[in-house]
Order: C-alpha cells, then sequence, then structure tokens
C-alpha cells in the first residue's frame, strides 16, 4: 500500500506517515499537495467509458461513511460495468483498506467465493 501511496501521492515515507495518521494540521499540508492533482485527473478521467469494456466480474467497494462524491462514483462505474457487484460497508469512511481492512478482506473474499 506505501507503493501505491508513493506513486499517486508522490508522497515521501514522512508524508506517508501523514497521510496514515488520520486527521488533524499534520495532514493538511499532504492534502493540501495531492488534491488538487487528484482532482484534475479525476475530471478528466472517464470511468464509465473505461469501465465498459471490462468483461469480468467486478467488485466495487463503497464505505457508507464516505463523501457523496465516492458513492457517485461508485454508482457511476456499477451503471457502466457489465457485470458490477457493490458492496457497501457499514461505517467505513472512504479509506476502508486502512480503518477496517477486516472487513475490506471479508466483502473481497466473499465476492471471489460467489
Amino acid at each position: 500500500m506505501e507503493g501505491i501511496r508513493r506513486t499517486v501521492a508522490g508522497a515521501d515515507g514522512v508524508r506517508i506517515g501523514l497521510l496514515t495518521a488520520g486527521s488533524g494540521p499534520a495532514v493538511l499540508p499532504v492534502a493540501a499537495a495531492t488534491l488538487p492533482r487528484e482532482a484534475r485527473a479525476l475530471a478528466a478521467a472517464d470511468l464509465a467509458a473505461e469501465a465498459r469494456g471490462a468483461r469480468q466480474p467486478s467488485l466495487l467497494l463503497l464505505g457508507a461513511a464516505s463523501p457523496p462524491w465516492a458513492g457517485e462514483i461508485t454508482r457511476q462505474l456499477a451503471d457502466a460495468l457489465p457485470a458490477a457487484t457493490v458492496t457497501e460497508l457499514r461505517g467505513v469512511g472512504h479509506l476502508g483498506l486502512d480503518t477496517a481492512p477486516d472487513l475490506v478482506t471479508a466483502a473481497v473474499i466473499g465476492f471471489l467465493r460467489d
């Protein structure tokens, strides 16, 4: 996961530590440095068009406490993917892999078994 954060967020080890530390003033410089780039990438991407080409079953995980935009993107992808399953993780926000890894793991294992 650190490699993904390093690549996507362009963050060094110290900034990755701040990202995973949760919230508070220490994370603000990291968010200020990464969120504009992520927003531009999301605005430019046509995720639904890309998803329409997928033929394999897909699992989309959505934290029930995720920001509204995450649910909107998840619904758009679910509509575009021919074989999508959406699983909502109760009590989980946008960073489910960090905050509720057991729930994420259980959802993935359940999907793979079906």
